[in-house]
């Protein structure tokens, strides 16, 4: 019968080497946010000081996630994914033209405010590019 030999050494697990989880976050970008009339935050646009502020309110929660975390909330709370071709968005000129566009794939990402509208942007890496704010619900069907 032939011996098995273990390279275990009961001491190894004393003293573990553990790792702190590098945790991701998303930050936030307004620069390309659409100049098409009403679905900016420009102040004749008619987005509501109520919707502003659930906006701002937004934002804080989801920096403060995991963007692991995140992906992992359901839609109503965290992010849901939506395809370009459901979306009739005229997206901002410089926002194609810089690369960005083609570096974020062709999927949008929404997040909700409430009843109140919902904030469609693009992704890459951490950055989460706000490319409209949609308070009239007409960017797509709902």
């Amino acid at each position: 019968m032939k011996k098995i030999r273990s390279n275990y050494q009961p001491n190894s697990f004393d003293n573990p080497i553990l790792t702190k989880h590098n945790r991701t976050r998303l930050t936030f970008n307004f620069s390309f946010l659409t100049e098409e009339k009403g679905f900016n935050l420009n102040k004749n646009n008619g987005v509501s000081r109520e919707a502003r502020l659930k906006l701002l309110e937004k934002i804080q929660f989801l920096s403060v996630q995991d963007k692991a975390d995140i992906m992992m909330l359901p839609k109503e709370t965290g992010l849901e994914r939506l395809h370009e071709s459901y979306v009739d968005l005229r997206v901002h000129g410089d926002f194609i033209n810089s690369g960005r566009n083609e570096l974020c794939g062709d999927k949008y990402w929404i997040f909700r405010l409430n009843k109140l509208g919902r904030v469609i942007g693009k992704i890459d890496n951490e950055v989460f590019y706000i490319l409209a704010i949609d308070t009239k619900f007409k960017l797509y069907k709902h």
